[in-house]
């Protein structure tokens, strides 16, 4: 009688082992995705804030700050991976009354590069080294799934009534996911 409880218990905890899990897997949550990974992918220009100095073009007197938002916003910033590389054109128009006239006029803006692109090891700044080995830093201020806001200061030149000027410019860049 031993013999047949023991066999129908190691029979009965065979079948228990081999029972299928039933727990549901449906509501498990994605692995968070990493910093670059948020970074990755196809983004649209949809904001930009500028602030720089025009300085006195008499010699004499104070720079003139300029800031403000650019007008007639677009264009595109590309990152890939595995080769990190990025393609960027973006465009906006830049408000300029560097007499306080009030009566201002507009400056194209327009920055178009590709290269490579890497990260820092604390996630804070995107690091794109342009083909003709440029390099420009942003600092990331936002890193979300569809959102992503780059800081960054640039030198552009402008031709302000005749004086060519070099400016530095920071720059707010405000990009959503192109879905």
């Amino acid at each position: 009688m031993k013999k047949i409880l023991l066999l129908l218990f190691a029979f009965t905890l065979s079948l228990a082992s081999c029972k299928k899990d039933d727990k549901d897997d449906s509501n498990t949550e994605p692995a968070p995705q990493t910093y670059e990974q948020r970074i990755e992918g196809e983004w649209d220009l949809v904001a930009v804030s500028y602030d720089t100095e025009i300085p006195d073009l008499t010699g004499g007197g104070s720079p003139t700050p300029i800031a403000g938002n650019g007008k007639d916003v677009s264009g595109d910033f590309n990152l890939t991976h595995d080769p990190n590389r990025v393609v960027y054109d973006l465009n906006f128009k830049a408000e300029l009354d560097p007499f306080g006239t009030g009566s201002g006029f507009e400056i194209p803006v327009n920055f178009e590069s590709s290269g490579d692109w890497t990260t820092t090891s604390d996630a804070s700044k995107l690091i794109v080294t342009d083909d003709m080995g440029e390099e420009i830093i942003f600092d990331v201020e936002v890193n979300e799934q569809n959102k992503q806001v780059f800081s960054s200061t640039i030198t552009e030149s402008v031709d302000l009534l005749g004086f060519p000027l070099s400016l530095e410019v920071d720059l707010l860049l405000t990009f959503e996911r192109d879905n």
